[in-house]
């Protein structure tokens, strides 16, 4: 998941706001071990989808599974995931 600075400038920040000055907690669901085959990440570093030589790769909804034990895989989750 990533913001878009075209369409949220300042970040995050003024949504969070606004719905903390509803009385509500603001929230926000990811799924950052799922890579869509059409994405630039996986054109980039196909070899971070989780694979098995002896079968197809996993897939789950058109979607693939990142391998997480791939340095560069979890390196590139957890820095999206702080920068959120």
């Amino acid at each position: 998941w990533v913001v878009d600075p075209a369409k949220w400038p300042a970040g995050l920040d003024p949504l969070i706001a606004h719905v903390r000055g509803l009385g509500m907690e603001f929230g926000l669901w990811v799924e950052p071990e799922m890579i869509s085959p059409d994405s630039e990440l996986f054109r980039a570093h196909p070899d971070w989808g989780l694979v098995d030589p002896h079968h197809d790769p996993v897939r789950a909804r058109h979607q693939l599974v990142l391998d997480l034990t791939n340095p560069g895989a979890f390196e590139h989750i957890r820095q999206s995931l702080c920068s959120l």
